[in-house]
């Protein structure tokens, strides 16, 4: 399914990777930073997780990672916030074009699921922007089976 995501404030970590199996050492730390950081600075979270990939399928090219922790002010800071709050790890982040499709199966299954989505893209003829996201609806470490994620393919 093509979508567009729309602009959103984020909370976030940035990382360069030299594979993907540094990624879970990341979001482990820093998902519980980002949410001590919401909270000592008066936002409350607006959605869930996002983890964003740049160049992850290209070789001889930097891959970075971005965790981010969606926010907004709460109502009673509102009057307090100025235009843009004066924090390193805050941005907002401009609409994004994707495809999109759900992934409801364990994490040990998120590198096939990538493979087959990344194939349809290409059957699609898809012009791919190189930033990829998941977005993680539901993560239940305990039960898989109720994970919900949601696979997002960046395209121009």
């Amino acid at each position: 399914m093509e979508k567009t995501v729309p602009e959103m404030a984020v909370l976030f970590t940035r990382h360069q990777l030299h594979s993907p199996a540094e990624i879970p050492g990341h979001a482990g730390k820093d998902i519980p930073d980002l949410e001590k950081l919401a909270k000592d600075n008066g936002f409350e979270t607006a959605g869930p997780v996002v983890n964003v990939y740049w160049n992850m399928a290209t070789k001889g090219v930097p891959h970075y990672l971005e965790i981010w922790l969606p926010v907004k002010k709460k109502e009673k800071e509102k009057e307090k916030e100025s235009e843009t709050p004066a924090l390193k790890a805050y941005k907002v982040v401009e609409p994004y074009r994707c495809l999109a499709r759900t992934h409801k199966e364990g994490l040990e299954f998120m590198g096939q699921a990538w493979e087959e989505f990344g194939k349809s893209a290409m059957k699609k003829k898809a012009e791919i922007s190189g930033q990829d996201r998941e977005v993680y609806v539901t993560l239940d470490f305990e039960d898989p089976k109720k994970n919900l994620i949601e696979l997002q393919m960046g395209i121009r």
